[in-house]
């Protein structure tokens, strides 16, 4: 019997941009301090998570010690570079576990506090640029009869990354879009075929 060719397996390519440590209006206006972290810039794709389902994610304890495990959903977008969805907080743990194992660094949800100072800047800005919308800044489609338009809701995840004291990359998912989310729902579109 001839052997086997060594599987390969390609890891998803996550974007981690830093974000600076000190003082951030958390919520309300409450002042606090985090020290630098980072954090991935786009959402975990429906190609990054199947690189988990393909190696086997799904089958291996490792990654799913104190976790329920579900079978794997299909995401709610089939295309690959959409955000991944149907995604609940235990696969988001077991896939952080098994991306922590293939990149050799620790890599988790954020908590709270880390989420909402990468989403609203050190000021406690309403959008990332300021506190008023700005036409041709978000990726909406501004069109009137609302089409192409996608809603965040709980049943969509959002994904970021954080850097915990050590200052080394951490991935996260966040279910739900987070609180910010759900004060400020956000209308989303994706090109097609993306």
């Amino acid at each position: 019997m001839p052997a086997s060719k060594p599987r390969i397996l390609l890891l998803p390519d996550i974007d981690w941009v830093l974000i600076p440590g000190g003082e951030f209006v958390y919520q309300q206006g409450e002042r606090r301090t985090l020290p630098p972290f980072r954090i991935a810039r786009y959402p975990v794709t429906n190609v990054q998570y199947q690189t988990f389902i393909d190696a086997g994610g799904y089958d291996d304890d490792r990654w799913w010690s104190g976790l329920e495990r579900p079978e794997p959903a299909a995401s709610r977008w089939p295309q690959a570079n959409r955000p991944r969805t149907n995604v609940n907080a235990y696969e988001a743990v077991a896939f952080t576990r098994w991306l922590s194992a293939q990149f050799r660094y620790a890599v988790r949800l954020p908590h709270e506090e880390e989420w909402e100072r990468a989403a609203r800047g050190s000021d406690g800005r309403e959008y990332p640029w300021g506190n008023s919308y700005e036409s041709g800044r978000a990726n909406i489609d501004e069109r009137g009869d609302n089409m192409g338009f996608r809603l965040v809701s709980s049943a969509h995840i959002a994904a970021s990354a954080t850097v915990a004291r050590d200052r080394r990359p951490r991935f996260a998912i966040r279910e739900g879009g987070a609180k910010m989310a759900r004060e400020h729902p956000v209308r989303t579109r994706f090109a097609s075929g993306a």
